[in-house]
């Protein structure tokens, strides 16, 4: 069920799903858990597409605020909040920017 008691239609919790699955195996490269591993590392690659698409939220995020972003901190904010819809995920990755700017 969606906000309100709404029915979500079930390609979009699909969608959302492999989103942060793809996520997921992005903070793995980021993390270096493919090193020496060019097979583990394949499936995020045949993603790549979508995941740029999808989650250039930490992209924008660093892009903004240059030597202010902090990837841990970043990380925390929007995994905080459990799973959300990307629209949801986007204002809260905006209001990060927004924040960090201020400060």
């Amino acid at each position: 069920m969606g906000p309100g008691g709404t029915r979500q239609p079930q390609g979009l919790a699909l969608v959302y799903a492999e989103g942060w699955a793809l996520y997921a195996e992005r903070l793995a490269w980021e993390l270096g858990w493919y090193e020496g591993d060019p097979y583990g590392d394949l499936g995020r690659l045949q993603a790549a597409a979508f995941l740029s698409e999808q989650s250039g939220y930490a992209s924008k995020a660093k892009d903004q605020l240059g030597d202010r972003f902090d990837l841990k901190e970043f990380h925390e904010v929007v995994l905080t909040n459990g799973g959300m819809p990307l629209e949801v995920l986007e204002r809260v990755a905006d209001d990060y920017i927004a924040e960090k700017k201020g400060s």
